[in-house]
C-alpha cells in the first residue's frame, strides 16, 4: 500500500469513527487495505466482528484441486466484512453432520469461492496485546464452516482474539493423485490442510491489526478440526505459525483420521472412473476434473463415501505429512508446543445413528453381527475378545445394555484410547493436559437421551452459548449450565494465555 493510499485510509478511519457509524461499525487497516466490520455488545463489552475476510485466491477453474494461492491484491475500496461469505461445497449424510450443524448452516450460501476467515476481537486498532485462538471446525472433513459457531462470548469473556476458518471439504479438499512430486501436473495431497496453513500465515501476518499477538496463537478444533490441529503439530512447515494446541475429541492417531498414499490412489482411481475423467495422461485427467460441475463432484463423492466413509481424509504423503503421525510423535519429531486434549464421555454414540431401529436398543445377534461387519479387518480371536469385553454379562440379553456396550466399544476405539495414547506421546516432550467432558445438556433435543454426553456437545459450552443464548439453537440453558460454560471458557482461555 503506497503512502497516498495509507494516508487516505487513515483519514477515512478518523472520519468514519467520528460519525454516527461508530457504535455499530468498526474499521481496520490490513495489508490489503481497509476492512469494515461490525460491533456488537456481548456480555462483558463490545466485540468487533470482521466476517468473511478473503485469505486466498478462489480455488476455482484451473486452481481447483491445486494448493490455494495467497491473496495478494489490495481491496477495491472498503472491504465489507459485516456478513459471512460462502461456505465450501459439502456433503451432509443423515449422520455425519450433526443436526444442529445443519440448522446453523442452512442460511449460508455454498460456493467453491469459499476460502474466508472470520475475526472476533475486543480491541481492534490497538497494538496487538491479546492472545489469539484459531478455530478449525468439525464435520468429518465433509461438512461444516468457519461460520458454524459464533465465538463472541468466548472472545468477550476471556478478552482474546478469535479467528474461525473455512477450508475445502470432501473431494475438493482431500482428493489426490498420489504422486511423489510437487508439480503442476498432479493433485497434491492434503489441500484442505494447506488451506488451513495458508490461513494461519495470513493470521500471523495481519492479526496485530486486530489487537492480537502474532507470536501467541493457539490452534483449536473439535473432531475433524482436532485431527487437523494434531496434524499441524507434525507438519514441519506449520511449526512457526502457532504456539499452543487444543484437540477436542479427535487425534491423528484415531483409526478414521488418516489414510496411506496407496489408499488415496485407490480412491483417486475410483473417483476419476466414476466421473468419466480417466485419461491417458494425468494432465488430461486433471483438466477433466477441473471442468466438472459441483453437482457431479458431490454425487460421485456421496457414492464413494457410502462405501468408504474415510475416503476424503488427510493422507500420509511423505512430504507435507512426512510420516505416520504415531512415528513422528513417538520420536519427538513434531512442533514443540503446549498441548491440551480430551474427549466427551460418549463420543462413540455418533456411530449408533446408522443402525436400524436403534431407538429400541440392540439385540444380541445384531450386536455381534455389527461388530464383526464393522471390524472385518480383525481376526476372529480379536473379534471374540472385543465381543467378550464389551458385553454386560449380568444383562447380556438386554437391548438397552447391548446398545450401551456397543457405544462404549466405539468410544474406546475411535476416541478414548487414541486420545490417551496421543497424550502419552506428547507428554514425553511437552507440557500436556487432558480433560473429559461429562455433562449432558438438560434441554438437549438434538441427541437422543441414550447418546449420553454426545460427540461435539462440549462446543457450545466452550463458545459460551449458555450465556450468549443464540436464537438458532433450540436449547434452554440453566444457570448451572451457564456456570459450566464460564468454567470451560476460563480453562480454554487460561490455556491459550498460559496463565
Amino acid at each position: 500500500m503506497n503512502r497516498y493510499n495509507l494516508a487516505l485510509t487513515l483519514f477515512l478511519i478518523l472520519v468514519l469513527n467520528k460519525s454516527n457509524l461508530a457504535s455499530t461499525t468498526s474499521f481496520v487497516v490490513t495489508n490489503h487495505g481497509l476492512v469494515q466490520g461490525k460491533v456488537s455488545h456481548i456480555l462483558n463489552g463490545d466485540i468487533h466482528s470482521f466476517l468473511g475476510i478473503r485469505y486466498a485466491q478462489p480455488p476455482t477453474n484451473n486452481l481447483r484441486f491445486k494448493p490455494a494461492l495467497p491473496w495478494t491484491q489490495n481491496w477495491q475500496g472498503i472491504y465489507n466484512a459485516t456478513y459471512y461469505k460462502s461456505s465450501c461445497p459439502q456433503y451432509s449424510s443423515k449422520w455425519n453432520c450433526l443436526d444442529y450443524n445443519k440448522e446453523l448452516l442452512n442460511s449460508q450460501p455454498i460456493s467453491e469461492d469459499c476460502l474466508y476467515l472470520n475475526i472476533y476481537t475486543p480491541i481492534p486498532n490497538v497494538a496487538g496485546n491479546k492472545s489469539v485462538l484459531v478455530w478449525f471446525h468439525n464435520g468429518d472433513f465433509n461438512c461444516g464452516s468457519g461460520s458454524l459457531w459464533d465465538p463472541s462470548a468466548l472472545a468477550s469473556t476471556e478478552e482474546m482474539v478469535i479467528v474461525t476458518v473455512n477450508y475445502r471439504l470432501g473431494a475438493l479438499g482431500f482428493l489426490t493423485s498420489g504422486q511423489d512430486s510437487n508439480t503442476d501436473s498432479e493433485i497434491p495431497a492434503n489441500l484442505a490442510l494447506r488451506d488451513q496453513q495458508l490461513a494461519l500465515t495470513w493470521i500471523k501476518d495481519n492479526i496485530v491489526r486486530f489487537g492480537g499477538r502474532s507470536n501467541d496463537i493457539g490452534i483449536v478444533g473439535s473432531s475433524a478440526g482436532a485431527i487437523s490441529v494434531g496434524l499441524h503439530t507434525v507438519i514441519p512447515s506449520s511449526g512457526s505459525l502457532f504456539t499452543s494446541a487444543i484437540l477436542q475429541s479427535g487425534t491423528p492417531l484415531s483409526p478414521h483420521a488418516i489414510k496411506t498414499k496407496n489408499q488415496a490412489q485407490i480412491i483417486f482411481q475410483q473417483f476419476t472412473s466414476a466421473t468419466n475423467c480417466s485419461r491417458n495422461t494425468l494432465n488430461l485427467t486433471i483438466e477433466c476434473l477441473q471442468s466438472l460441475s459441483i453437482s457431479t463432484i458431490s454425487q460421485q463423492q456421496e457414492a464413494i463415501l457410502s462405501q468408504f466413509p474415510q475416503a476424503f481424509t488427510p493422507v500420509i504423503d511423505g512430504q507435507f505429512i512426512p510420516d505416520d503421525p504415531k512415528v513422528l510423535l513417538s520420536s519427538g519429531q513434531f512442533n514443540k508446543v503446549q498441548i491440551m486434549l480430551g474427549s466427551n464421555m460418549n463420543d462413540g454414540s455418533k456411530y449408533l445413528a446408522p443402525l436400524p431401529n436403534i431407538t429400541k436398543g440392540l439385540s444380541r445377534a445384531a450386536f455381534k453381527t455389527n461388530i464383526v461387519a464393522q471390524f472385518s479387518n480383525f481376526n476372529n480371536v480379536t473379534l471374540s475378545a472385543m465381543i467378550y469385553k464389551y458385553t454386560d454379562w449380568t444383562n447380556k440379553t438386554s437391548l438397552f445394555s447391548n446398545r450401551a456396550e456397543y457405544e462404549k466399544l466405539y468410544n474406546d476405539y475411535y476416541y478414548a484410547e487414541p486420545i490417551v495414547e496421543t497424550a502419552n506421546l506428547y507428554s514425553s516432550y511437552v507440557t500436556t493436559y487432558m480433560y473429559v467432558f461429562a455433562y449432558r445438556t438438560e434441554s438437549d433435543t438434538y441427541f437422543p437421551s441414550y447418546y449420553g454426553v454426545a460427540h461435539s456437545m462440549e462446543i457450545p459450552y466452550v463458545f459460551g452459548y449458555p450465556l450468549l443464548k443464540p436464537n438458532n439453537l433450540k436449547l434452554n440453558y440453566t444457570e448451572h449450565e451457564e456456570r459450566i460454560s464460564k468454567h470451560l471458557m476460563s480453562l480454554w482461555g487460561s490455556f491459550i494465555y498460559d496463565r
